[in-house]
């Protein structure tokens, strides 16, 4: 079986922290949602990938090729419907088409895999659905998606989750359709279309999260997340972990309190500090600090400082290579040095 991973957009509910990596090669529980996906779906028995990318592409195209992965250049973005446009005469027979920036559990992968439909549409129930495509159904059956409507006019709390089953005549519908409100040609529009002639299955993900919004992105961390991983080159010392934690390679932990649900990438330092729920970049150092609910991007100093969740439910997300001393934040986006000290 074949697979279409979209992988072409910034994330820019995720900025700064996707200044440096694109959201889908965000690292997050000791791998990326990307990495996280193609997974499942290897698992579901897909060997055949293409990759549509954009945005980063020289750098996200040199992972693809580490991974033996094939790619193609969506261009000027513009949706996700053109995004599988572009893919047209590489798919053949029934494939999935999968966004890179969800969390899905592995199991919905197979289950989708296992269906007899050519068309198959996995959904989530949510609190929020005027945020998302929301389905409609009528008696039970799929009739159509509507996306973003406002707050109040959902026909459900189902919404599109990301995750797709197609066949080839998908091309046909997404012909017919045409640019969104939105500026945008949007995929679900041709599913709502193919829903006239075609039967739709909808499978129900009781576990899922879109990553787009930082309190989101650490939520996903914890549903991917367990148990304790130090790498072998790391060294903890006086400090207390708290399940769970994944500490990557050349990692010094001294005289702090990790976890839970901390990532720590690779070449750290955290030193008499405090951490939870937080993902924490290669090179960067936490002195004397106490950060929760964060990410912290490449090559950052924390000194002295306190990151803590506010309205928005994540304390901060911070741009590569800046640093950060005496300072108390929460619901922030720092883009560059701050020196908060009297």
């Amino acid at each position: 079986m074949k697979a279409v991973l979209l992988a072409a957009g910034e994330g820019k509910r995720l900025r700064p922290a996707t200044l440096s990596r694109p959201k889908p090669f965000l690292p997050i529980a000791g791998t990326t949602l990307f990495h996280h996906n193609l997974s499942c779906l290897r698992r579901a028995g897909v060997t055949d990938f293409l990759v549509v990318v954009n945005y980063m592409k020289d750098r996200v195209t040199k992972i693809l090729e580490r991974d033996g992965l094939s790619w193609i250049d969506q261009g000027e973005p513009m949706g996700t419907g053109h995004a599988v446009m572009v893919t047209r005469g590489t798919m053949s027979g029934r494939f999935f088409v999968s966004y890179s920036d969800v969390y899905l559990p592995c199991g919905v992968f197979e289950k989708a895999s296992r269906s007899a439909s050519d068309f198959v549409v996995v959904a989530a129930e949510v609190e929020k659905p005027w945020e998302f495509g929301v389905i409609l159904l009528e008696g039970g059956k799929f009739k159509g998606i509507i996306e973003k409507p406002r707050k109040g006019e959902e026909p459900s709390n189902l919404v599109v989750a990301g995750l797709f089953v197609f066949n080839e005549s998908i091309y046909d519908y997404l012909d017919r359709i045409s640019v969104s409100p939105r500026g945008e040609y949007e995929l679900t529009d041709a599913i709502t279309q193919a829903s006239k002639e075609v039967n739709v299955e909808v499978i129900i993900s009781h576990k899922w999260a879109d990553a787009g919004r930082p309190f989101d992105f650490l939520r996903v961390q914890r549903f991917m997340m367990n148990g304790v991983q130090v790498h072998e080159t790391s060294e903890v010392r006086g400090s207390k972990i708290i399940p769970p934690v994944i500490i990557g390679p050349d990692v010094r932990v001294e005289g702090s309190v990790l976890g839970p649900y901390v990532y720590l990438e690779g070449s750290n330092e955290v030193i008499d500090s405090e951490l939870s729920d937080a993902v924490v970049m290669k090179g960067s150092s936490i002195n004397s600090s106490t950060v929760k609910w964060a990410i912290i991007s490449d090559n950052n100093l924390v000194e002295s400082s306190k990151l803590l969740p506010g309205p928005e439910g994540f304390s901060a997300v911070t741009a590569p290579d800046i640093s950060l001393e005496g300072c108390t934040m929460s619901s922030v986006r720092v883009w560059s040095e701050e020196d908060c000290s009297p």
